[in-house]
């Protein structure tokens, strides 16, 4: 009976030595899983900010963009009147000098 016991006792205390093994390593993977949900989560919300930022981005470049292109057709305007009165006048002193010429003779 005695060695009955004390195999019993040696089991439950193989038994008790494993469970507290197994409960230490799922203590182990369940902090593991926290840290690395953590880090999932920081990752989440880093990813979440910089396509907010990069939409934000986006659309700036796009006000710029427009602005550029109401820029460049003021200009272009400005570029086509300056033209029509250089041509204007170049066309009046060329009259104006043919006047004078002719009267000149």
């Amino acid at each position: 009976q005695r060695a009955l016991d004390r195999r019993l006792t040696d089991e439950l205390i193989r038994f008790k030595t494993a469970i507290a093994t197994l409960s230490k390593e799922l203590n182990e993977v369940r902090e593991h899983d926290q840290e690395v949900t953590q880090q999932a989560l920081e990752a989440q919300k880093d990813l979440a900010s910089a396509l907010s930022e990069s939409e934000k981005n986006a659309n700036l470049v796009a006000e710029y963009h427009s602005l550029y292109e109401i820029q460049r057709s003021r200009l272009e305007f400005q570029i086509t009147t300056l033209n029509k009165e250089r041509d204007l006048w170049s066309r009046a002193v060329y009259d104006l000098a043919v006047k004078v010429g002719f009267s000149l003779v």
